[in-house]
C-alpha cells in the first residue's frame, strides 16, 4: 500500500466531484501526493524474547495537491467545499489507481501563501476500491 509522491498533475488523471471533473495542472509546480493516512503496522519486543506484531489495514489516505493560484482546480475544489459533503474522487497514475470519497481538510488559503504563486489543498480520502499496491509508473520492456 505505498503512496505516490510529488506527481505532476498533468502526468496523472485526477477527477473529483459528482461529474468527475478533471483537475488540471499547468506547470512543474502543480503536483500532488496521495499517501496512507497512518502507519501500516507496529512491532514490540519483550524482555523475555516475546514479540508482538501489529498489522493495520486502513482505507484512510491523505491527498495534498499544489496548484497555481489561477488554476481552475482552485475554483473546482472551492465549489466542492461549498456542498458541505464528501465527494467522489478518482486518481490514476500508471498502474496505481484509487476510487473513493474525499472531503477538504484545508482550503489552501491565499493568506497563507501570499509570498508564492501556488496554493496547497489537503483532503482526506476514503478508499473504496483500486489498485494501490501497484508500483507507480510504466514498465519498460528492455530487449
Amino acid at each position: 500500500m505505498p503512496g505516490i509522491y510529488q506527481i505532476r498533475i498533468s502526468d496523472a488523471n485526477v477527477r473529483v466531484g459528482p461529474n468527475f471533473t478533471l483537475l488540471e495542472g499547468y506547470g512543474d509546480t502543480d503536483k500532488f501526493t496521495l499517501a496512507p493516512a497512518t502507519d501500516v503496522g507496529a512491532f514490540m519486543n519483550g524482555i523475555d524474547g516475546d514479540t508482538l506484531h501489529v498489522i493495520r489495514q486502513s482505507n484512510g489516505w491523505l491527498f495534498n495537491i499544489t496548484v497555481l493560484q489561477g488554476s481552475s482546480a482552485v475554483t473546482t475544489l472551492g465549489l466542492l467545499f461549498e456542498t458541505s459533503s464528501a465527494f467522489p474522487i478518482q486518481v490514476s497514475y500508471g498502474d496505481f489507481n484509487l476510487q473513493g470519497f474525499a472531503n477538504l481538510i484545508n482550503l489552501g488559503e491565499v493568506a497563507a501563501s501570499l509570498n508564492t504563486l501556488t496554493r496547497t489543498f489537503t483532503m482526506g480520502v476514503s478508499k473504496v476500491t483500486g489498485n494501490t499496491s501497484a508500483a507507480p509508473g510504466t514498465v519498460l520492456q528492455v530487449l
